[in-house]
């Protein structure tokens, strides 16, 4: 047999044994993958069912938040009814208030003035007037605080003013 005929067929057999080689090694491979998608096929069962309880809860617990949301929605809308109530009574009892307490103010004014012009009188007609203090000062006085207070000499300055020009 010539040389290259014999090269030739060396070439052929080690190119067939490299490829039953790699046949084997890719049927290795593919029992391996196949062993781990019968494991992983085997797993998908109760795999399916985890996924089917955590769903389940996952229900429940958009269930029980669903119904403490509409819980609190009428907690909230019940408080807002009474804070609504509450105010509308108080602003009721403000305005009613405010014309009797207006009138009651007005009435210790007045009583107020006429016990001043009544001690005013009782003083002067005692003759007692050592230990008192005049009228004017009275009168300046109860003016300073039916104005609300303030600078004193303010307000004995504006009295002045108006006692002087008739």
């Amino acid at each position: 047999m010539p040389l290259a005929v014999q090269i030739c067929l060396i070439v052929v057999s080690i190119a067939v044994v490299w490829l039953a080689v790699m046949a084997i090694r890719a049927l290795s491979h593919t029992i391996v993958l196949i062993k781990n998608a019968n494991r992983s096929l085997a797993e998908l069962p109760g795999l399916i069912e985890d996924a089917k309880r955590m769903s389940a809860r996952t229900e429940a617990l958009v269930l029980s938040c669903s119904q403490i949301t509409q819980s609190a929605r009428g907690g909230v809308l019940q408080f807002e009814r009474l804070a609504t109530r509450t105010g509308d009574l108080a602003s009721a009892l403000l305005d009613e208030a405010a014309g009797p307490i207006t009138k009651a103010v007005g009435v210790i004014r007045i009583i107020r003035s006429g016990a001043n012009i009544f001690m005013q009188r009782w003083r002067s007609r005692s003759g007692n007037r050592s230990q008192t203090r005049p009228a004017d000062d009275l009168a300046a006085e109860q003016g300073w605080l039916d104005d609300g207070g303030g600078s004193r000499a303010s307000y004995a300055s504006r009295n002045a003013s108006r006692n002087a020009s008739p």
